[in-house]
């Protein structure tokens, strides 16, 4: 008996009451009262937000329905008392004279007179269709039909084995088709028995459920009977279920001799080694095939065993030992399992084979989320040294911030660590309630996990309860299963497709003047992925954290975060579009700029114009040929040896040049380095800074931290005509970096932007930029470390090395020392080993309100490092790419990643940077550069100016009008929180006859792809 009702609170829920002695009633309130008699009181909830997802959670829980045979579905027609079988035969015939499609005929219990007359020939019959016979079996009782009678126990394996056996005989005489099972309540004649029943609780307990004729033993048997699943009482209800199971084992016999051919097992975790099937106890074959063959088919209607053993399959393996070398006598130290030779030799060869060592005992619950202390089992730890040996101290804490994002976090209640230190649009207080929640949070307690499930659907989208979770000073690492293979961002990296590859790649994060190139982590830092689910539902995640990380993407599907300090802070968003997605987290980390309009026209620059009058006669060119062009730069060949804040002699006219081409209605943007030469004499900005203690600097010392980075050192002859590292090697200054974390810095770099602008000593040469190009703020350095080598081998040098690009070489390879020691806004001091990739981002900021206080005007900064939230304050463009047809495609890839990312003003440099640009390849790159956001045709010096390609590019048309079109994008996605991933959805679609690109879509579950015919050489749009 089943107890089951609607209720309707905003969604709809079930519940499910197993227990075969019960009542139940309904009453206004509306509520619900249950009473039992016997059993226990266990219930089943299912949260479903509509009725149609209730029924699928309730099929999913006790088992689907039976799937009919395709006849039964047609008409049926039955009688009890047919007098003989001419008078079935007459109906039928006079049913198919007629032309009535019904496809089964049926017989009650009057079937005693026909026992002589073969019915078989009626299924070859010619006709309408080929009518079915469904054949009456009935439970026989006390008193009923024949008579006097006994009830069978189909809770009995032999009472079971004896049903199938009969039914087997009963078919050899009449060959039905199905069977109908009736009088199974179980029915009876009499009241209990023919010599009635013992008084006793059983028969008359103390309190009668509303039944009828209020007696338990009323039109069925005693209550007292014994069967083998217990008391006639406690399991009265369950007889037409038993019967019915009793039944299907021995009703079906195939009538076209089919046997299965073939035996797949689906759904194990792990590998299944071989299959061994057996018949009544015999073995029949073997196999080592997972897939399995048997060599003799097996029946169908007869019961086989199937067994089988499994081992870990190697998808499911998760890496032991990501360092560098590992080693069959390391891995075994970790206690973990050894593979010299995997069957995927992209696989770990050390994989773990136990649980983490962490565990659970009592979750703390409340309305707006949960919390645990977690618990280590310290006789389970494996470490080689302090740095790696687990914390005892670990707190979880889960908070459901909004119905569609919940953060969760992992941290060190005892010792204070340091927390990534950006402020999230987080509401002051969960906004989030238990009916709107997407979202259903589970603490898993031994080992300890994680797991969230999207309630809509079931789908569950982090699931941590693995072996790898740890959590040390200086080494952490956490894994969770996918929902599916589709999973987008992580950056920034380069790689060939929009969607991750998942065979067990490894990406670093960890921001570093790095070119564009496979596997190797570049100048920003993204922790955040979206996933699509298989039913194309999306979610994201974002970790903030900020220590050097990477992450392994493996078939299973599964993601390995591995992280060198701070702590684990997760934000999930659910979508459950992607679109949505996007929008959560820009709500989450804020949303992007509006850029000018100016700034989405065509821009241009060249890192190498020897002086002003070269960039002046370029505009005049361009103007001649008619080329719409709105924004001219000037690279570090402006400066006076690259020095921030001055002009070279060489560049003396360039502020009348800019006053001009702004006058003419064109903007001019320059650019800025960090780091600051410590090598002058007279250098103001340098001085200033030593006096407002700017700049990063050994710990609890006054001693500057210098490197070497531009600019090159004063009173020096530069040969160029040397190799530009040969020169850099031999000039370069003694450079110092600014902490853009402090107060002090921020104020003292606006002062410096605000001065050349406006040069109060000599206003004429000033420079009236519109924008601030802000590049090498990694922070780049031209050597490894800094000048007098690092001082801390453990920072620099870490126990755990992240899969970086030039791993051996650690963290200061082009980067300063980590034991740098700079502060937070409130006076903390921090290590540059935990805020290194924070630089840019703490640049970007005040740099923006350095341009906007003194143009009045929105303005533009673009940077090249950048962290989560950084495109509130700039665009990005994707770096000193080569001028190779790879590059090209790839730059979609690049600006599709950064949408998700926040910062949708992005670009990449339009024909290369490095190396000469060929004419077609320049062509088709300038055709795509359109759809661009940030559009800039930018190149390294001593190439090809590629720029003179541009004079017989077709299509300039295009350009202008998309202008518009991308300011509309990103007014509405300012303004109105729309998505301006949209802007890519439609580029690749293309723009009728002006689109550069034929096929470009969307890859996901539907198995879209992305392709660009134009970006391949010879290939025309």
């Amino acid at each position: 008996m089943q107890i089951w009702t609607f209720k309707r609170i905003m969604s709809i829920r079930f519940s499910f009451l197993a227990n075969s002695n019960d009542e139940f009633a309904v009453q206004p309130a509306p509520a619900v009262t249950y009473r039992t008699i016997g059993g226990i009181l266990d219930f089943y909830i299912l949260l479903g937000n509509t009725p149609e997802q209730v029924v699928q959670e309730y099929l999913q829980f006790v088992g689907l329905p039976l799937l009919p045979s395709y006849w039964s579905l047609g008409f049926q027609l039955s009688r009890w008392n047919y007098g003989s079988l001419d008078e079935v035969k007459a109906v039928v015939d006079r049913n198919r004279l007629i032309g009535l499609p019904y496809v089964s005929s049926g017989f009650e219990e009057d079937f005693a007179p026909f026992n002589a007359v073969p019915l078989s020939e009626w299924d070859t019959r010619g006709g309408l269709i080929t009518t079915r016979f469904t054949c009456p079996i009935y439970c026989i009782n006390f008193s009923v039909w024949p008579g006097e009678a006994v009830f069978p126990d189909f809770t009995n394996p032999e009472c079971t084995s004896w049903w199938v056996e009969e039914c087997r005989l009963f078919y050899n005489t009449v060959p039905y088709d199905g069977i109908w099972i009736d009088m199974n309540e179980v029915s009876n004649f009499v009241q209990g028995s023919n010599k009635g029943c013992e008084q006793n609780d059983l028969n008359y307990p103390p309190f009668t459920p509303n039944i009828v004729d209020q007696l338990m033993f009323s039109k069925t048997l005693c209550m007292d009977a014994v069967q083998k699943w217990g008391k006639h009482y406690d399991v009265h209800s369950l007889y037409g279920y038993s019967m019915a199971i009793a039944t299907r084992h021995g009703s079906y016999v195939d009538p076209n001799n089919l046997k299965f051919e073939e035996i797949k097992i689906l759904g194990a975790l792990q590998e299944i080694t071989d299959v061994t099937v057996f018949l009544d106890n015999a073995q029949q074959m073997y196999s080592t095939n997972i897939t399995y063959y048997p060599t003799e088919k097996l029946e169908l209607g007869r019961s086989y065993t199937i067994e089988w053993t499994q081992q870990q399959s190697i998808n499911e393996r998760f890496d032991c030992y990501p360092g560098i070398d590992p080693t069959q006598e390391k891995c075994e130290q970790l206690g973990c399992v050894w593979d010299q030779a995997p069957s995927d030799p992209n696989s770990p060869s050390c994989y773990f084979s136990s649980d983490n060592v962490y565990s659970v005992e009592e979750v703390e619950y409340s309305s707006s989320g949960l919390a645990a202390n977690l618990i280590l089992n310290s006789t389970n730890t494996r470490a080689n040294d302090n740095y790696t040996a687990p914390i005892g101290t670990l707190r979880l804490e889960v908070k459901y911030h909004t119905n569609s994002m919940l953060q969760f976090k992992i941290y060190d209640y005892q010792n204070a660590r340091y927390e990534v230190p950006i402020q999230l649009n987080l509401p002051t207080t969960p906004t989030s309630t238990s009916e709107g929640r997407l979202y259903d949070v589970s603490v898993q307690k031994k080992p300890f996990g994680i797991q969230i499930r999207r309630k809509s659907t079931g789908t569950v989208v982090w699931d941590s309860q693995l072996p790898t979770f740890t959590f040390s000073d200086m080494f952490i690492q956490i894994s969770t299963r996918l929902p599916s293979q589709y999973i987008y961002g992580f950056g920034e990296t380069e790689h060939a497709t929009y969607r991750r590859n998942m065979t067990w790649n490894t990406w670093g994060m960890f921001t570093r003047d790095q070119s564009p190139a496979d596997h190797l982590n570049s100048y920003g830092y993204q922790p955040f992925y979206m996933a699509l689910e298989e039913d194309s539902n999306a979610h994201g995640v974002l970790l903030l954290n900020s220590n050097a990380m990477d992450v392994t993407l493996q078939p299973t599907p599964a993601l390995t975060y591995r992280t060198i300090g701070g702590i684990l802070d997760f934000y999930m968003v659910l979508g459950p579009t992607p679109e949505l997605v996007v929008q959560e987290y820009t709500e989450l980390i804020g949303r992007p700029v509006m850029p000018p309009y100016w700034s989405l026209g065509f821009q241009l620059c060249r890192y190498g114009y020897r002086n002003d009058s070269e960039v002046a006669q370029l505009v005049e060119e361009m103007k001649a040929t008619q080329i719409p062009y709105d924004v001219q730069y000037v690279d570090i060949d402006h400066m006076e040896r690259q020095l921030d804040f001055t002009l070279s002699t060489h560049f003396a006219g360039l502020p009348d040049l800019i006053n001009k081409i702004k006058g003419e209605g064109m903007r001019f943007v320059i650019i800025l380095d960090p780091t600051i030469s410590g090598n002058e004499t007279d250098y103001p900005t340098f001085s200033r800074g030593v006096e407002n203690d700017v700049f990063m600097k050994r710990p609890n010392s006054d001693e500057i931290i210098y490197s070497r980075v531009w600019p090159f050192l004063p009173n020096v002859q530069v040969n160029e005509s040397l190799p530009e590292q040969t020169q850099i090697a031999v000039n370069i200054a003694h450079a110092a970096f600014p902490d853009f974390l402090r107060n002090s810095t921020v104020e003292w770099w606006k002062r410096e932007i605000v001065e050349f602008y406006n040069n109060p000593t000599d206003p004429s040469k000033s420079i009236k930029f519109d924008g601030l190009w802000i590049d090498m703020n990694e922070p780049a350095t031209f050597m490894n470390a800094a000048f007098g080598g690092c001082r801390d081998e453990i920072l620099n040098n870490p126990p755990y090395m992240p899969h970086l690009g030039f791993r051996s070489e650690g963290l200061t390879y082009k980067s300063p020392c980590m034991e740098g020691q700079q502060y937070l806004p409130d006076g903390t001091p921090v290590r540059h080993y935990d805020v290194h990739s924070l630089y840019g981002w703490a640049q970007t900021r005040p740099t923006l309100e350095a341009l906007q206080s003194v143009t009045r005007e929105r303005g533009i900064v673009i940077t090249r490092s950048t962290y989560p939230s950084s495109g509130r304050w700039a665009g990005h463009w994707l770096g000193d790419n080569v001028a190779a047809w790879d590059q090209l495609s790839k730059s979609i890839i690049g600006m599709m990643e950064f949408s998700l990312f926040g910062i949708s003003y992005t670009g990449a440099d339009i024909c290369g940077f490095f190396n000469d640009s060929e004419y077609e390849l320049c062509l088709r790159w300038m055709q795509l550069g359109s759809f661009y956001p940030y559009a800039r045709n930018h190149n390294q010096k001593g190439t090809r100016v590629s720029c003179k390609f541009l004079m017989a590019v077709d299509g300039w048309a295009v350009q202008l009008f998309l202008r518009a079109y991308l300011y509309h994008f990103f007014f509405c996605y300012y303004i109105y929180l729309g998505n301006f991933i949209i802007l890519f959805s439609w580029l690749c679609e293309g723009l009728s006859e002006h689109s550069t690109l034929a096929e470009i879509r969307v890859s996901g579950p539907q198995g879209k792809v992305c392709t660009c015919t134009a970006c391949r050489a010879g290939h025309s749009p």
